[in-house]
């Protein structure tokens, strides 16, 4: 009998579960672009600032 998986949105490896703060840096990993921030984001649990481009979140690094 086949099974379902479900995968935890929250389990990809660049998922960003903290917010983000003043210097941390974030990049695309299809085009290369990148952000830095310059201020920290005072939003609490998921609600906090999230990056996209090229469809996917930025990685943090």
């Amino acid at each position: 009998m086949a099974t379902m998986q479900t995968q935890d949105p929250h389990a990809a490896h660049n998922h960003i579960s903290e917010t983000p703060k003043k210097g941390d840096k974030f990049h695309c990993e299809k085009c290369g672009m990148a952000l830095q921030v310059t201020a920290d984001c005072k939003c609490s649990g998921d609600d906090h600032a999230h990056f996209h481009c090229c469809g996917e979140e930025m990685t943090k690094g």
